[in-house]
């Protein structure tokens, strides 16, 4: 792919109706047979709010955990990179995640990327009735716990060789930052944020097309099909590294998705 532009990873579905081991396994082998940089699997913590969930909010279908997901599709695949942001596990030893993560890295050939993700939007919660100040003074203390104690791992590959936080406070204690695209100007002011903050490793850029029912049709809209190329070229002005393109969001059916990503390889190869 072409050196000016982020290296591209797409996203697959953890939940939802498009998931069945068969979709998924289709989705992700177009992934790496049109050479794109890794599949990665979105997930975020729970959203605060009353009531958390209603019928209309279930999703359609199963949901995966993710780094279960992550080690079939390893099974699946040979050469793509694995990543994906989890959720702070306020409530799990770091020995138990490390040795699941290193586990996948091990048996995948060590292709894993992983980030820890405190939270995506001021609203969102790593464990309801933790104040802030204390999500963050334990989330803190649980990455360097992380840290420390992924020394004794050979994860070897060509990956970050460690965890990477992403959200709040990644520029004090992780090897990178992980954002997710809300507008330009957003993307822009939080990569500025972290490098004033003394971040010095590569953005991640989570982004795809809004959800149908907030397509305007007569509207050009970020990160679809006839803009993403453009998009990329503009996200490496903003600094950058690596974009993971989410088109499950928006709402397309693994048809759709693998068309767009035909189309796109295409454009990008040298």
């Amino acid at each position: 792919m072409l050196r000016e532009l982020p290296l591209v990873g797409v996203c697959i579905p953890a939940s939802g109706p498009h998931v069945s081991p068969r979709t998924l396994k289709s989705l992700a082998t177009a992934v790496e047979s049109f050479g794109y940089h890794s599949v990665a699997v979105a997930q975020q913590p729970l959203e605060a709010g009353e009531p958390v969930w209603d019928d209309e909010e279930l999703p359609d279908g199963p949901t995966y955990d993710t780094i279960g997901l992550l080690t079939w599709v390893a099974a699946k695949t040979e050469t793509v990179r694995l990543r994906t942001d989890v959720p702070f596990p306020l409530t799990d030893e770091p020995v138990t995640v490390i040795q699941r993560i290193a586990t996948l890295d091990h048996l995948s050939g060590h292709r894993v990327d992983v980030g820890y993700v405190l939270r995506c939007r001021p609203d969102d919660v790593a464990l309801p009735g933790m104040a802030p100040d204390e999500q963050w003074r334990r989330y803190e203390d649980y990455v360097k716990n992380v840290l420390v104690r992924w020394g004794p791992w050979d994860l070897g590959g060509s990956g970050s060789g460690g965890p990477v936080p992403s959200g709040d406070g990644a520029g004090a204690t992780g090897d990178g930052l992980t954002i997710t695209f809300v507008d330009w100007d957003d993307t822009a002011a939080k990569i500025r944020w972290y490098r004033e903050l003394g971040g010095a490793g590569p953005v991640v850029l989570q982004a795809g097309p809004p959800p149908v029912e907030a397509v305007d049709l007569g509207a050009r809209h970020p990160w679809a099909e006839q803009s993403v190329y453009d998009d990329l070229l503009r996200a490496k002005e903003c600094g950058v590294q690596e974009v993971d393109w989410d088109m499950n969001r928006a709402g397309w059916g693994p048809d759709r998705q693998v068309t767009a990503l035909r189309d796109l390889a295409e454009r990008l190869a040298p």
